[in-house]
């Protein structure tokens, strides 16, 4: 009987050292899983971080590249408004020649041949020329014509060369470049941003947090 007690006892005693060992196991491997999911979540973490970092430097180079000088845009934009006007007070002072020619007309404004209808606006002496009867000199007059003319063209100069110098062919070109100057900057603006909600102590630090993770999963496989 006594026999019969002791080996229950043992039996029981396994049984409970068994029971102990798979608790101890399920513990180990809870906590391995856990271990593994946030070594996971830490390293997505991370490179989604690392993303939006590159990203945000990317679109600053590219909106680095896209600006114009502000001074220089500034003029740019004044001097095509100014050629504007000065168009606008040409065309309102310049002398207007309309013509209505039969077909096969011999007919030339400063060497340019004429045809059908139109109408020409002459800011500067020119020539009529008409095949068969002779040529015409045409001199719009006013001293204002003459000087617009002269601003008119001065400037005009100076506008192709700041375009030339900035690489653009119009101001419509620079309105773009700049748009997209300012669109490249917003977007590295919310890279940032969200680089910040990511990773508020900066990369270094959540590489630390990753390392940890990967460190403490790696420890409790090992246990398990």
């Amino acid at each position: 009987a006594l026999a019969d007690a002791q080996a229950r006892g043992q039996a029981a005693a396994a049984t409970l050292a068994l029971a102990r060992q798979e608790e101890i196991r399920a513990t180990l491997r809870r906590q391995a899983e856990a271990a593994h999911t946030r070594a996971a979540d830490s390293e997505q973490l991370l490179a989604r971080a690392r993303a939006e970092a590159e990203r945000a430097a990317r679109l600053r180079r590219e909106a680095q590249a896209l600006q114009l000088p502000v001074a220089e845009l500034k003029a740019l934009r004044q001097q095509h408004d100014q050629l504007r006007e000065l168009r606008i007070r040409l065309s309102t002072l310049a002398t207007r020649v309309g013509f209505e020619l039969q077909p096969g007309a011999g007919v030339a404004l400063d060497g340019q041949a004429l045809a059908g209808s139109g109408e020409r606006l002459l800011s500067a002496a020119a020539t009529l020329a008409i095949d068969g009867v002779g040529r015409f000199s045409i001199t719009p007059g006013g001293s204002d014509l003459t000087e617009l003319s002269a601003r008119h063209d001065r400037l005009a100069a100076e506008h192709a060369a700041l375009l030339q110098r900035l690489g653009l062919a119009s101001r419509a070109d620079a309105d773009a470049r700049e748009q997209t100057h300012r669109a490249r900057s917003a977007d590295a603006d919310a890279a940032a941003k969200a680089l910040q909600v990511l990773a508020p102590q900066g990369l270094d630090a959540l590489q630390a947090v990753v390392d940890q993770a990967r460190a403490a999963r790696l420890e409790a496989e090992a246990a398990w």
